[in-house]
């Protein structure tokens, strides 16, 4: 069994958590693993700087940034990727069977490319 040890502290970027995202039973681990409340209404995937491959993720509830879609904390700005639950719920459901065989890489540049232009 693959597992990955992230604190919310640990630089990662979007392919570090393509593993969970891609299999809606991880969803849970992943909170477990980064240390999120499971008490929010919702967690958010954000990005350090921009919505790029290479940025830093960062995870924050809902009620904390009021679902802004630029929330800046600690004079550093992030970008709203998507919600953690419907990062998923994409994953598992809207992509085509061709599609969730790419790997890791492809699936977080495939998600990146919907967050940007479909959602």
């Amino acid at each position: 069994m693959w597992v990955m040890y992230f604190e919310q502290s640990e630089e990662m970027k979007l392919i570090d958590i393509i593993e969970y995202l891609r299999d809606p039973t991880k969803e849970e681990q992943l909170c477990d693993t980064l240390k999120l409340s499971t008490d929010s209404e919702a967690i958010l995937i954000y990005m350090k700087g921009t919505l790029d491959l290479d940025s830093e993720l960062k995870f924050f509830e809902i009620e904390h940034t009021q679902d802004e879609l630029v929330f800046e904390e600690n004079g550093v700005t992030y970008c709203q990727l998507l919600p953690l639950d419907h990062a998923v719920e994409i994953l598992d459901s809207y992509f085509s069977d061709t599609e969730k065989k790419l790997d890791n890489f492809g699936l977080a540049k495939r998600l990146l490319e919907y967050a940007i232009n479909d959602a």
